[in-house]
């Protein structure tokens, strides 16, 4: 997708193996329910003064990536004001998921998003670094089975768990959290 100004209207699904590319300076604006599903790795390159943003417009839904094979790279994205897709069939509790896809996040930003979680990863290999989550309706960052390493992340206005692990392993460094209005971090279901 290259620079500019985008709206999606209806739901966006990609094929198996297919590379989602969005260029700096781009925005994507979700309406009317719509979301993007990808069945491949997305590579989201957006810099300081030119980030992506994907913005819901009234009920826009979120992102998924399913089944990737490949690792996805997100450095330089903004989410704001997005939620779960509502399908059923998708039994998505996450306004951004990975689902059994590796996946790398730098100096991204989670703000207003309105679902049981901002960011989930479920059987996700993952790097998530130099990010922001802030407004968040429910948990900010839930791993579930998921492995990796979590550095330099900050967690403000909260509405349920800031980190909430489930059977996952994870290293972290240098993270912050601003009223968390239940746990900062929850480590249950034998995570380490």
């Amino acid at each position: 997708i290259d620079s500019g100004n985008w709206i999606v209207d209806k739901p966006l699904i990609l094929p198996k193996d297919y590379k989602l590319l969005i260029k700096e300076g781009t925005t994507i604006n979700l309406s009317s329910g719509s979301y993007i599903l990808s069945q491949g790795p997305l590579e989201f390159n957006g810099k300081k003064d030119s980030p992506i943003l994907f913005k819901g417009i009234g009920n826009g839904r979120g992102l998924i990536v399913s089944n990737s094979q490949k690792e996805s790279y997100l450095n330089y994205v903004k989410f704001e004001n997005i939620r779960n897709p509502e399908e059923i069939s998708l039994n998505v509790t996450g306004s951004v998921t990975f689902y059994n896809s590796p996946v790398s996040i730098n100096n991204s930003y989670f703000n207003g998003t309105k679902s049981e979680d901002a960011l989930n990863l479920f059987r996700s290999n993952f790097i998530i670094k130099n990010t922001h989550f802030k407004d968040v309706f429910s948990d900010a960052l839930d791993l579930d089975f998921s492995n990796g390493f979590i550095d330099n992340v900050f967690f403000e206005n909260v509405g349920n768990d800031g980190l909430d692990l489930s059977g996952s392993i994870v290293e972290v460094n240098n993270l912050s959290f601003i009223n968390i209005k239940d746990k900062s971090i929850s480590v249950g279901e034998k995570s380490n």
